[in-house]
């Protein structure tokens, strides 16, 4: 059974979103094993929404129905918007009834929405609860103690603690007492909840078939409605829970005729997940060109070296990649990779001539935390002369480490050897090396709200061919900001400089600057194109030699998914 799933997340009240139609019972069946924080994707629910009626059905992770979830229908909101192109005013209708959507603004995967949630009732018999008409305080009696609540209803049921400490502890004592008290036959929502002035409140919450939860957009809704009854708030109030404040806006200043909007930004990073089996990704980059031209002045001995450059060169790239979680902690990842350069005619034999390079990389990732993994990886490559001058055949090992610090902070490390097969044939005899060299790199990486910033720093001894080793090092800051759900820009600076050796005479030492932009379109579900702009500068001494680069490129991939359930 292939099922496609999008996961979000609104003051991290997080949900899986599914499209209708789809084999909905059968999901619904899986939730309890699905929603699992440890066993499976993890999630306070699942929304089922069709795109045609524009109605959202919302499923607690132990299967049951809920009739409404305010945080639940701002992120179906937010689907609508980037999955569906919804409009910037529109309904989504529940079995609790339709509810009204304002779309005020859009920032890539953050969406700004205002959400008429309703009317509240204080009607015991809308909840239901076994208690007679509009009771303005009730008693329960739990085996944590008894408390003091208001009930209210916005489509769905709320039971809205006064006078308890507002913590997690606290919420969690009372909690499953008070949802599956007797006093609520089909069982209720609970929020513990404080007053700090008239435009603020507190709450910690406690969801009917979820348990504990970070933030509620139904239970923001009520702790303002039973507040605004009791005379303590404003008909404008924040409401401010463990995962962030949610605004609550009355229409009047009755305390009986309260019809509550209730909006914030809903940061939602739209995530592909897979659990329960095999992800199999397969990408395959189709063509790329490339146009470089370069400005020099170098001596007569490389005027043929520097003038390949300036040719234009096409460029075929297929790639497949394979990635498979072998259990929990141990996921595979496979690259295969096949690359021709075509330059047209070769100056000579010491010019850049067309060559074809295949490659492929396995990577073994062992989590052996939540912050932490080991990597093993190996890499093999094959360079191949297309005129029968060059062949080289390189190996590459390397283990390692990565720390997960903070949900901003991750770096990581890692060491390796190389080695390298060269078969050279020049006119006048053919040279032949084999030598083995080092890696050593380290990298940084901090996430700021969508942008994330990467720098990286390497040390090798590499080998080069003729029986040489090339020190190397290499400094680079990355960034990558995803713009809309289609879209994603992203931006590199790198530093390398290596030093080579000659079979006589003074080594040769290379800088190289190189700087570019890149714009990944996802113009469908499989398929993206990505443009990639550079500019590049080699200088080379001695004797001194400065050469320039800009080059543009396109490239097309089509991505392959699949999720299978067992």
């Amino acid at each position: 059974m292939r099922i496609d799933l999008i996961k979000y997340q609104a003051l991290g009240n997080d949900y899986l979103v599914l499209d209708l139609p789809a084999d909905l019972d059968r999901l619904v069946a899986l939730l309890p094993k699905l929603c699992d924080r440890h066993h499976g994707l993890g999630s306070d629910g699942l929304l089922a929404f069709d795109p045609e009626a524009m109605s959202v059905r919302v499923f607690n992770p132990d299967g049951s129905e809920a009739q409404k979830s305010g945080n639940g229908l701002r992120i179906t909101a937010a689907h609508a918007v980037m999955e569906h192109g919804a409009g910037d005013t529109f309904e989504l209708s529940t079995i609790g009834g339709p509810n009204p959507v304002r779309v005020l603004a859009r920032n890539g995967a953050e969406v700004v929405s205002e959400l008429d949630i309703g009317r509240p009732s204080f009607r015991a018999a809308d909840l239901p609860a076994r208690f007679d008409g509009e009771p303005g305080r009730v008693s329960l009696d739990t085996p944590a103690g008894r408390v003091e609540a208001m009930l209210v209803s916005v489509g769905n049921p709320h039971c809205v603690v006064f006078g308890e400490p507002v913590t997690k502890q606290r919420c969690m004592e009372l909690g499953p007492h008070l949802e599956n008290h007797n006093a609520f036959p089909d069982r209720t929502n609970v929020q513990l909840c404080e007053v700090v002035d008239h435009a603020r409140a507190r709450a910690e919450i406690w969801e009917r078939g979820a348990g504990y939860t970070l933030a509620s957009g139904t239970s923001s809704c009520a702790v303002a409605a039973a507040a605004h009854r009791k005379g303590l708030v404003d008909r404008d109030v924040s409401v401010s829970m463990p995962g962030g404040e949610l605004a609550q806006r009355a229409q009047t200043d009755s305390k009986d005729s309260l019809d509550f909007l209730v909006g914030s930004k809903a940061e939602l990073g739209s995530i592909k997940r897979r659990a329960f089996g095999e992800l199999v990704k397969l990408s395959r980059m189709l063509v790329g060109i490339t146009l470089l031209a370069d400005d020099f002045n170098g001596a007569a001995d490389l005027d043929e070296v520097l003038a390949s450059l300036r040719k234009e060169r096409d460029t075929l790239l297929a790639d497949v990649a394979w990635t498979r979680s072998l259990s929990e902690r141990l996921s595979l990842n496979v690259d295969v990779a096949s690359t021709r350069v075509l330059y047209g005619e070769s100056v000579s034999y010491t010019t850049l001539t067309d060559y074809r390079y295949t490659s492929a990389v396995g990577a073994l990732s062992w989590n052996t935390s939540e912050r932490t993994a080991l990597t093993i990886q190996g890499s093999i490559g094959d360079y191949q002369a297309l005129d029968g001058t060059t062949q080289s055949l390189n190996s590459n090992l390397q283990l390692g480490f990565k720390r997960q610090f903070n949900e901003l902070w991750s770096a990581s490390l890692s060491a390796g050897t190389s080695r390298e097969s060269d078969k050279i044939k020049t006119p006048f005899e053919t040279l032949e090396s084999n030598e083995s060299g080092s890696v050593y790199a380290a990298n940084i990486t901090r996430q700021a709200r969508l942008l994330t910033l990467t720098a990286q720093a390497s040390r090798s001894l590499i080998p080069s061919g003729y029986a040489f080793l090339s020190r190397q090092e290499s400094y680079q800051i990355s960034a990558s900001y995803p713009r809309s759900e289609r879209w994603t820009f992203g931006g590199y600076a790198r530093w390398l400089r290596s030093k080579n050796p000659q079979f006589s005479g003074p080594a040769i030492d290379q800088s190289y600057v190189d700087v570019g932009l890149s714009a990944v379109w996802l113009f469908t579900e499989h398929w993206t194109v990505t443009l990639l702009a550079s500019y590049v500068t080699t200088d080379v001494s001695p004797p001194q030699h400065h050469a320039e680069a800009s080059g543009c490129s396109i490239q097309l991939a089509r991505h392959f998914n699949r999720i299978e359930w067992h």
